[in-house]
């Protein structure tokens, strides 16, 4: 069984919100690899994962080790991973007999796409990191929120854009996401490579469930959901039987 660290939210049924969660969320599901979610307050994920064993994912500017989720232990084999992207490649690599999220040996291919799909949109997150202290208990909330501005340097409700800046931030965003859906039209499917879904198309899915932190009734997610006729939005809906909750 696998063990999957996410951070924790207020509210019922709510235990996954992180988009890198997600990311594994979907690669665990396609695959059909049994797992369950450990909720995690945001200020406590560094004692759990050192109390799970596993370790850190970087360090910091001062030389500190830096702990974050989305982190798996496998109690198939031992392993203990954190990041995304190596998960992934350690849930392919270990399960072989699963539907594969590299097909047609494209594991370079699709990491290159989704790392440039990433670096290319992620000035939006800055209208996201404020949003996201709002789905937090009072705790993790104020911890987050101090950890945010320390490391932004500025407090943390500055870093959402307002006014002709936002107009202008969502613009180049639109036409961000506009250029790869001119890659997906040229794969002649609902996916990247076609009609069968790959590492890319589930973590540009994880990517797009972070963005329901504004809100789905917001009008950032209602201007999103139009987009490119609908693109993102469809595509969660594709990746619907993947959505274990």
């Amino acid at each position: 069984m696998i063990t999957l660290f996410d951070v924790s939210r207020k509210g019922p049924n709510a235990t996954t919100w992180s988009p890198n969660t997600w990311k594994v969320r979907y690669v665990l599901d396609f695959k059909g690899i049994p797992y369950h979610i450990v909720p995690v307050d945001y200020c406590d994920i560094e004692s759990a994962l050192k109390e799970a064993g596993v370790g850190p994912s970087g360090k910091r500017k001062d030389g500190s080790d830096v702990y974050t989720v989305p982190s798996i232990v496998d109690s198939n084999t031992g392993a203990k991973i954190t990041d995304s992207i190596k998960i992934a490649l350690y849930l392919e690599e270990t399960y072989p007999e699963t539907p594969s999220i590299f097909p047609h040996n494209s594991a370079a291919l699709h990491q290159a796409f989704f790392a440039y799909f990433n670096s290319t949109v992620a000035p939006i997150w800055s209208t996201i990191l404020p949003r996201v202290a709002e789905i937090m208990d009072d705790r993790p909330k104020a911890w987050y929120i101090e950890l945010r501005s320390k490391t932004l340097g500025k407090p943390l409700a500055e870093t959402d854009p307002v006014g002709e800046e936002r107009e202008d931030l969502f613009r180049k965003m639109k036409d961000a996401f506009s250029l790869f859906d001119g890659f997906y039209q040229k794969s002649g499917g609902q996916f990247i490579m076609g009609s069968s879904p790959g590492f890319a198309d589930l973590m540009i899915a994880g990517v797009v469930q972070g963005l329901k932190v504004w809100g789905e009734d917001s009008q950032e997610w209602q201007e999103f959901s139009s987009w490119n006729g609908g693109r993102w939005v469809q595509l969660l809906g594709a990746l619907e039987n993947y959505e274990r909750l």
